[in-house]
């Protein structure tokens, strides 16, 4: 992420004193520096928040997308989505927009995650638009919002850099061009099935195998 060259120094010198590291990506352990006794522990999710959000807060027969978290968001390309699909509104939530925005946005700012969550399970699909380099990848795996989209059986538009393959990634090309609204239709009509939640930890799950790591 950019980190200050005195916090990279501090970190080098600090990694040999811990008992046990737990990361949430096997990337992100292969760039920590040497020395340390790492441990890869997935992210989880909070499923129950999710399965008591039984009611929808879109409108009957709309189409709807939704995106959580302006970490390395891409905003033209959430842009050019929207714009290509004027029938679908885009949900943003804890995103700092800047500049104009296609009438079919919806800017929600910071919002509770129990207010989110609804919008998550019932939304059409899910965005994940960063706007990644080589040494950012390590997001595919540590990324919340891709397990939740899973979770909740929502395709996922997202760029071509990301490794992800559950089964509910539409890409586009994070250099070049794209057809933005054959990307969005592709999603739409991606079948849901509840194999997308395989492997998806709870938030217990990752504590048991936290505490198991710790003290091993």
């Amino acid at each position: 992420m950019g980190a200050a060259p005195v916090l990279q120094e501090i970190e080098r010198e600090t990694v040999p004193l811990f008992d046990r590291i737990c990361v949430p990506s096997q990337r992100l352990a292969e760039l920590l520096p040497a020395g340390g006794r790492v441990e890869f522990i997935p992210q989880g999710i909070d499923p129950t928040i999710f399965d008591a959000a039984e009611r929808s807060p879109y409108a009957a027969g709309s189409r709807n997308a939704v995106a959580v978290g302006d970490m390395l968001f891409d905003r033209n390309a959430v842009r050019s989505l929207a714009r290509a699909a004027p029938g679908v509104t885009f949900h943003l939530f804890g995103i700092d927009w800047q500049g104009e925005a296609p009438s079919n946005i919806r800017i929600h700012g910071e919002r509770s995650f129990e207010a989110i969550a609804p919008y998550i399970r019932h939304a059409d699909l899910g965005l994940a638009p960063y706007r990644v380099t080589g040494d950012e990848i390590y997001l595919a795996e540590s990324s919340l919002k891709l397990l939740q989209y899973s979770y909740c059986l929502l395709p996922v538009v997202m760029p071509d850099a990301l490794p992800v393959a559950r089964g509910n990634e539409v890409k586009y090309r994070l250099m070049g061009e794209n057809s933005w609204r054959g990307i969005v239709e592709r999603a739409l009509a991606l079948r849901r099935c509840k194999t997308l939640r395989s492997g998806i930890l709870t938030w217990d799950e990752v504590s048991r195998r936290t505490l198991a790591a710790a003290f091993a």
